[in-house]
């Protein structure tokens, strides 16, 4: 499965109600089953339709060719490549306090391509 995520953030410009904390916002998430070079052409799509700094790629489980792949199918996209240090749950606590915290409201393209069997 690959997922993809658009999240944004934003700094406010005026202290709302004393919190100056910068916000995050989802825009987009979805999930199929894509090829690589599949993958890769919607990372690009979604990166250019949401106009974004850059798309993440977590290379775990072998992704390490990833980028190159970006590359070959729209060399305009920037990208950068992360690798997961902690589990999914521990990744998502981040995310999940800030709407607990009433400040997600969640242009940083995430491609995370998985090929781990399901448990």
């Amino acid at each position: 499965m690959t997922a993809f995520t658009v999240a944004g953030r934003e700094f406010p410009v005026e202290t709302m109600f004393g919190d100056d904390r910068p916000r995050g916002y989802l825009l987009h998430a979805e999930q199929d089953r894509y090829t690589p070079t599949q993958a890769m052409k919607r990372a690009a799509a979604l990166y250019h339709e949401h106009r974004a700094d850059c798309a993440v790629i977590e290379a775990n489980n072998g992704g390490d060719y990833l980028p190159a792949l970006l590359e070959q199918v729209d060399p305009t996209v920037n990208w950068r490549i992360v690798h997961a240090t902690r589990g999914k749950r521990a990744r998502t606590a981040p995310a999940a306090r800030l709407y607990e915290q009433a400040r997600g409201r969640m242009s940083v393209l995430s491609c995370c391509s998985r090929s781990w069997r399901s448990r």
